[in-house]
């Protein structure tokens, strides 16, 4: 049994999403039947619910997390490890775009965090990150960018410029500049940030390296360089249709700009093809009533009324996900016992 969990531990860093579910999945059914073991239990649902979401499983991700708290609520384990399960829902939720229970969740976890461990600890500063990337998805960009700046801040100090999370967050501060149509300001910051990820090994973080160059690409969109445009984002939608899955959420967030800027080009014929895709995906993935698949509905009708208008790419538009932005603490900060 205690096999099987450090296996699951040892595996979620080094094979497939489909291997790791399916080892995550036995190890949940094996401890759902021996009730005995409890906090086991509860950790295997969590692991799983994590694993789901990661790979892009986002309903089942939540019932498995919702399973964990359950458990957690019965058991009663100490305060940080309640905090990591709830987190996982509320991470969860936001990327199933329930951005206001999510935001609720959150802020439970935050004022639960503070009660025990200080504004600076990392556990801390992955709840605000988490909130304020809500808060940059509904709008609230100057509240996200000030939150940005604050944790970045921290996290130079605490981890030092080239950390992968310190990065992430930088990232975060480029991301609303460009956002907001600051590119200009917003060119440098990611310029930066890819540059140390390539300076500090940290390619291999595939999800973040390539959301940084996604960033960088939307720069080329809105300044009108869209033959570029579409050949960066062609490259980085190859690699997460290869390591991702091209239904996974971020896949898709790529695919969208990849189809968009076909009509940019003139080519709305295809676009509308490639859009069709998407939306299809979205559906099954994400549901009817996320906020993702009803921009794609919606761009979609356009590029079906106005197959003539001249296409471009704005400010005007809904933020990618941070992908798997929830395994900035660390894998080994599992709940448990302690």
């Amino acid at each position: 049994m205690q096999l099987a969990h450090w296996q699951l531990r040892f595996t979620r860093s080094s094979a497939p999403w489909g291997r790791v579910k399916k080892i995550a999945r036995e190890l949940c059914a094996e401890m759902d039947g021996k009730p005995h073991f409890p906090y086991l239990g509860m950790q295997a649902h969590h692991h799983l619910a994590t694993i789901l979401r990661q790979s892009g499983c986002l309903e089942e991700a939540e019932e498995h997390s919702r399973r964990a708290i359950e458990s957690s609520c019965q058991l009663e384990p100490a305060p940080y490890s309640q905090a990591i399960i709830r987190h996982e829902l509320g991470v969860i939720l936001w990327h199933r775009g329930h951005l206001d229970q999510a935001l609720t969740v959150l802020a439970e976890v935050l004022r639960q965090q503070l009660s025990f461990l200080p504004v600076w600890h990392p556990s801390v500063l992955v709840t605000r990150y988490d909130i304020a990337s809500i808060h940059s998805l509904q709008g609230n960009c100057i509240r996200a960018y000030t939150e940005f700046m604050d944790i970045w801040l921290a996290e130079q100090d605490l981890l030092g410029k080239g950390h992968h999370k310190t990065l992430q967050t930088r990232h975060q501060v480029g991301q609303i500049l460009v956002e907001i149509g600051e590119v200009d300001k917003a060119e440098p910051v990611l310029e930066e940030v890819e540059r140390e990820y390539r300076s500090q090994g940290l390619q291999s973080r595939l999800t973040d390296f390539l959301s940084t160059q996604h960033e960088r690409v939307h720069i080329a969109a809105q300044r009108g360089k869209h033959v570029e445009s579409h050949q960066g984002w062609r490259q980085i939608l190859d690699k997460e249709q290869a390591n991702l899955g091209a239904r996974h959420p971020s896949t898709l967030r790529t695919h969208y700009n990849w189809a968009l800027c076909w009509a940019a080009l003139g080519s709305v014929p295809v676009a509308r093809a490639e859009m069709r895709k998407v939306l299809a995906a979205r559906r099954d993935v994400l549901g009817k009533d996320h906020f993702e698949t009803v921009q794609a509905a919606k761009i979609l009708v356009s590029l079906t009324r106005h197959p003539f208008r001249e296409w471009g790419f704005g400010v005007d538009r809904r933020r990618n996900l941070p992908v798997n932005r929830a395994a900035r603490r660390d894998i080994k900060s599992q709940p448990g016992r302690t």
